[in-house]
């Protein structure tokens, strides 16, 4: 599948571009310092 094509449908389908925001979301904060590291209230 070309790159365009694959790009046309993670904009496109909400399901797919849920799990893309998804995985992206789950990286960020795998690679963010913990909630107690970053002084987050009530932590």
């Amino acid at each position: 599948m070309r790159e365009e094509t694959r790009e046309r449908i993670r904009e496109t389908t909400p399901a797919v571009r849920k799990i893309v925001h998804t995985i992206e979301y789950l990286d960020l904060v795998r690679h963010s310092p913990p909630l107690r590291a970053r002084g987050a209230p009530g932590v």
